[in-house]
């Protein structure tokens, strides 16, 4: 009989590979831990339905009482390194690593490899030279996902740490109040190297149309959301995001701050690809009511699910209109 060493084992060789994910729920629950084996289930099931399919809520709050109640125990065992805190359940088991450097990660890290099916790392401090040590680190190549907001870092050591091979594996990648510039997000918009980018944030930089305008040659094919937030794009980067090519598996998108005003939003709805979105954030953008009479009549906006339009200049009249068109759709402030 496979027993529980075989499957970690196969679990840590192939992280993606969840059936092998489903069978350890089985033989967890035979021997008598039947919240382990829910939760594995529950978490595999969750990754792969989007947050506004149905039901997705009520598997939200089952997760929780699950963490709850056992969370502290399940965790019991988890070794200690140091600079290092163990992240979130992923798929039922732990995901993800904070580390406090680089070097704390790249000290521990066959060791935690060992331990955990880990394929996400956040790092909190910067410590020259980091970027230039981590370009040519094979052990990126493991990483699902790349945590650096935390840390502020620059435009040219950015871009440079984008061309390393070893990110090809990337599909989640954040990078935010760094104010960095076109000149990295050129990279980070157009580098062959994050093609198979899912999530992508960004917010909190000096991004224009610029470096937008990588998407118009369609290098983002399988990406499902974006975080643009409180980047200065105005209405050439509206533009920029129009011409896109290849989005039409985004289903989120965050705009907030990013000064489109009415203009910007009538321009946005004409996108062939904004049919497909479910999440759009609209959050201080200077929109009044011919941008929210625009939106309240927008055929492209059938598939919303959560429309968020706090902090503009939205009167009573645009107001009834979203709520008459969304209703609890749509979030608008007081």
């Amino acid at each position: 009989m496979t027993d529980f060493a075989d499957l970690r084992r196969a679990i840590l060789a192939d992280p993606d590979d969840d059936q092998v994910r489903l069978v350890f729920a089985d033989l967890v629950e035979e021997q008598g831990e039947p919240e382990r084996a829910e939760f594995l289930r529950l978490q595999v099931r969750m990754a792969g339905a989007p947050e506004w399919s149905p039901g997705f809520a009520a598997l939200r709050r089952r997760e929780r009482e699950l963490i709850v109640a056992n969370g502290r125990s399940w965790r019991a065992g988890l070794a200690r390194f140091p600079g290092i805190e163990w992240g979130p359940f992923i798929r039922g088991f732990i995901g993800g690593v904070e580390a406090r450097r680089w070097p704390d990660f790249l000290a521990s890290a066959d060791a935690i490899f060992a331990r955990e099916p880990v394929q996400h790392l956040e790092i909190r401090f910067y410590l020259f030279p980091m970027l230039a040590e981590m370009e040519s680190a094979e052990v990126l190549s493991r990483l699902a996902g790349l945590d650096l907001r935390l840390i502020t870092l620059q435009s040219g050591d950015v871009a440079e740490l984008l061309r390393s091979p070893h990110l090809s594996r990337l599909r989640e990648l954040s990078l935010g109040r760094d104010q960095l510039t076109d000149a990295a997000g050129v990279e980070i918009f157009g580098s062959p190297v994050l093609g198979k980018l899912r999530k992508l944030k960004v917010g909190g930089n000096r991004f224009t149309h610029v470096s937008l305008g990588e998407l118009a040659r369609g290098t983002r094919p399988v990406l499902e959301s974006l975080n643009l937030s409180n980047n200065p794009l105005g209405l050439p980067g509206v533009a920029a995001l129009v011409a896109a090519k290849n989005l039409d598996r985004l289903s989120a998108l965050d705009l907030s701050g990013c000064e489109i005003g009415d203009e910007g939003v009538e321009m946005l709805t004409g996108a062939g690809w904004v049919p497909n979105l479910r999440i759009l954030d609209l959050t201080n953008n200077r929109i009044g009511e011919h941008g929210a009479a625009f939106l309240a009549g927008a055929e492209s906006l059938s598939g919303i699910v959560r429309l968020d339009m706090r902090y503009n200049r939205v009167p009573i009249a645009g107001r009834d209109g979203l709520i008459k068109r969304f209703g609890e759709r749509v979030w608008i402030g007081g």
